[in-house]
């Protein structure tokens, strides 16, 4: 493997010794800066007019597309790639140009070592890495059967750095020959790099801006909350590119449950299921209460305790990132991002993603609680004469009683109503109740049930409450 310290032994082989197969498949004249990058690559100009189709580009997928492109066929290689990473030791390949009749990486999820060193932190410490010929022995076994799948027999790759972290690598390599690299080739490889570190983040942010956008209209859209935790997870798994975004609803006790996702892949549903933790109930929220996300890239080394990394292992999680839904002050629920297949890299763009859609989640909420209150105060006013005439046609004092507590918990969508008696050591009695479900009734147990003494505005007792009225609410 060469490195920084081994360019004096560089050359360049000419087109008899690299045996370069793009000469056989293509017969067409080199094309010049202007029709797609042809020229000679050291000159300034063929440079500049690289750079300037990269500054056109309106998109990340535009410009990693014109650089892997300008640069395959003036280098006169069989393949040139941007890889980025998802974890310490695994990423995918975004861009790709290569020489007809091989086999194409694009796509492709791919461990590091096939580019030369086994995690991200060798890359890291190195300008560049290079394989010269991958027929030499040192090689792994494992690492030579990834190169002969995609036919490498040459490969180079530079980092590419983004907020401070490493990005990715352009990767450039031959398949029939084995080559030697430039000191020239090599600078004008890391010339290219850092114009793409330069487009990239303008880039990302304009389209984590696009993307935020675009949600946060169709949000605005509906009240139908079931429909904007669709748009939201589904938006959301996209832009991240992510096997699974989910929305966990809080329970009085921290207990979470999963009520919308958007995956893709063959995992297991998370609807349905609950998110119980320990830590969340003792700490009533943890750090979800002051606002702040959760981000593992990698459970099986995340140094959690055995208990938290058990309930991601039950859901067959290997990274997350997890921001706080907020509810005007209350802390409603978690809007969570899953990798499933391989461990994540997230990086800062993507928690402060996360971070936004959730705060126009707990917006949305809101918005949409206010809009159903206003609906059922309107649905109340509407009903409530209709109730009491009701009561007023009643023969008896029970036949009014039985209807008030029917009529109501209709009415309100409860699980339960009942009238309660006080006694006058304020124990008491459930006279009357309406049940909807499988609800045990309450008047199959006797009285003797003590319930907080009523007291006036000015703090007195009450001195002979007679029954007050009772009701539980779904959810």
């Amino acid at each position: 493997m060469q490195t920084s310290d081994q360019t004096q032994q560089l050359h360049r082989p000419t087109a008899q010794e690299d045996g370069n197969p793009e000469s056989q498949v293509d017969s067409s004249p080199t094309p010049n800066i202007e029709n797609g990058g042809g020229g000679n690559p050291s000159s300034p100009e063929w440079v500049a007019g690289l750079i300037s189709r990269m500054l056109q580009a309106e998109t990340i997928a535009d410009l990693l597309e014109t650089m892997v492109v300008g640069l395959r066929q003036p280098l006169q290689v069989d393949r040139v790639l941007i890889y980025r990473f998802q974890a310490e030791r695994q990423g995918s390949v975004l861009a790709e140009s290569m020489v007809e009749g091989y086999t194409p990486m694009l796509g492709e999820s791919l461990p590091a070592i096939a580019f030369g060193s086994e995690k991200s932190s060798d890359y890291r410490q190195l300008p560049f890495v290079a394989l010269h010929n991958t027929s030499e022995k040192s090689l792994m076994p494992y690492q030579s059967q990834l190169l002969e799948r995609f036919q490498v027999k040459t490969s180079f790759s530079l980092p590419i750095w983004l907020e401070g972290q490493l990005w990715g690598l352009l990767v450039v390599q031959q398949c029939v020959n084995p080559r030697h690299w430039k000191d020239t080739e090599i600078a004008l490889l890391h010339q290219i790099v850092t114009e793409l570190r330069l487009r990239l983040q303008p880039l990302g942010f304009r389209s984590e801006q696009r993307s935020f956008a675009r949600v946060s209209d169709k949000i605005r859209e509906t009240l139908d909350i079931d429909a904007i935790f669709q748009t939201i997870t589904r938006e959301t798994r996209k832009f991240l590119g992510v096997e699974r975004v989910a929305v966990c609803k809080f329970r009085p006790d921290y207990a979470g449950d999963f009520i919308a996702e958007s995956k893709v892949g063959d995992w297991s549903p998370m609807v349905g299921s609950t998110w119980e933790d320990t830590y969340l109930r003792e700490q009533q929220g943890g750090r979800f209460r002051n606002h702040q996300p959760f981000v593992i890239d990698e459970f099986a080394n995340s140094g959690l305790s055995d208990c938290h990394v058990d309930i991601m292992e039950s859901f067959e999680i290997k990274a997350c990132a997890i921001a706080p839904i907020f509810e005007g002050e209350n802390l409603w629920g978690v809007l969570c991002a899953y990798q499933h297949s391989s461990p994540q890299r997230w990086t800062e763009q993507q928690v402060r993603f996360l971070s936004q859609i959730s705060n126009q989640l707990g917006i949305a909420i809101q918005r949409a609680e206010l809009f159903k209150e206003k609906v059922n105060a309107e649905k109340y006013k509407q009903e409530l004469p209709g109730i009491i005439s009701k009561m007023s046609n009643a023969s008896y004092i029970q036949s009014a009683c039985e209807t008030a507590v029917q009529e109501v918990c209709q009415l309100l969508n409860a699980e339960r109503v009942a009238i309660y008696r006080f006694r006058q050591d304020y124990f008491g009695d459930f006279l009357y109740d309406a049940e909807s479900g499988d609800i045990p009734p309450w008047l199959a147990a006797p009285g003797k049930i003590p319930i907080s003494r009523s007291t006036r505005a000015d703090g007195s007792v009450i001195a002979n409450p007679i029954s007050l009225m009772m009701f539980t609410r779904r959810g």
